[in-house]
């Protein structure tokens, strides 16, 4: 275990600030794809990439050099590098290992990118509106009142500090979460906070299935596959019962048995998985599991913007009724 618990926290803060962003990644994954499937060695087609490229993407890219000139194998490389790629790229990458087939494995990576820009994009939009009720509909009676009681300059100054107040706030709690998201029990709390523990737990499962099947696809046995989707998952509750099964699976239970292990998923989950391990077809399952929890996904995450938007309405209204009904008692000297 890392003997610095918010390691994983200053990770994700460089990779979001330092890192190549989800464009550039994808766009590099395709070129990876590219220049792989025309046969072009990994060490070459990285060298050439960082030749012409600038910025953090050369950074990133001349780190995967190094890491490959010391011997890593690129699979190896991509995970040795948290703070340009993430896991759950580096664990699709590394799948392509067992098949030699790294243009798809670059593919799907980009696919990962994509699903994950797009994430970004919706949860950008389920919570601008709350953002905007608490910026003006509450920031802007407020100073008003205050330019009213204190003057302008003790108003600006006050509002100021309230906003850096609340984007402190903001970013303090990212941080927490980031440094404790592997711990079992906070994954558990966050799974089942209100609102936004639904998506967080489909998100979850979701990366855990893909990885699993692109694992299954590429020749891993299932303890592996299992192992991987755990490290990918990004949940620390999901990732100790994904250990719990792969032990599970060495000691001879089947893969249906072994997922039992993991009490996020649901009886749907563990039925297609039976059904893929009589049929065979276990990456299939997979696949159609993260399907499955990609739109769980999607549903819960527009169910939690209505019911946030409604709650942030309803206690913007309320605010602002209290700040005109003390201002208007104020003024009569009741």
């Amino acid at each position: 275990m890392n003997s610095d618990p918010w390691s994983e926290a200053k990770i994700a803060w460089r990779r979001w600030l330092q890192g190549p962003g989800l464009n550039a990644r994808m766009f590099l994954y395709e070129e990876l794809a590219s220049l792989t499937g025309a046969g072009i060695a990994m060490r070459e087609a990285v060298r050439d990439l960082a030749a012409r490229s600038s910025g953090r993407r050369r950074r990133a890219l001349e780190g995967l050099d190094h890491d490959l000139a010391r011997g890593l194998t690129p699979g190896a490389a991509f995970m040795s590098r948290p703070e340009s790629f993430a896991p759950v790229e580096a664990h699709l990458i590394a799948s392509g290992e067992r098949t030699g087939r790294y243009d798809r494995a670059f593919r799907d990576a980009a696919a990962e990118v994509e699903r994950a820009r797009k994430t970004q994009s919706k949860v950008l939009r389920a919570v601008a509106y709350p953002l905007f009720l608490l910026h003006f509909a509450l920031l802007v009676p407020a100073y008003a009142i205050l330019r009213q009681k204190t003057g302008p300059l003790t108003a600006q100054v006050v509002v100021c500090l309230a906003l850096l107040a609340f984007w402190g706030l903001v970013v303090g709690g990212i941080t927490l979460h980031l440094a404790r998201r592997g711990r079992p029990a906070w994954g558990r709390a966050v799974a089942t906070f209100p609102l936004f523990g639904e998506p967080a737990r489909h998100a979850a499962l979701a990366r855990a299935s893909r990885v699993a099947a692109a694992l299954q696809d590429a020749g891993a046995d299932l303890a592996d596959s299992f192992d991987g989707a755990a490290d990918a998952s990004g949940n620390g509750w999901v990732a100790e019962d994904l250990r719990a099964a792969c032990e599970d699976v060495r000691r001879g239970r089947t893969a249906t048995e072994s997922l039992s292990r993991v009490k996020a998923y649901g009886t749907d989950a563990r039925s297609l998985l039976e059904t893929g391990e009589k049929s065979g077809a276990i990456a299939e399952a997979f696949a159609r599991i993260a399907t499955i929890e990609d739109e769980r996904f999607d549903g819960a995450l527009r169910r939690a913007a209505v019911a946030l938007n409604a709650i942030l309405f309803g206690a913007a209204v309320l605010i602002v009724v209290w700040m005109l009904f003390s201002t208007m008692t104020g003024a009569m000297g009741m």
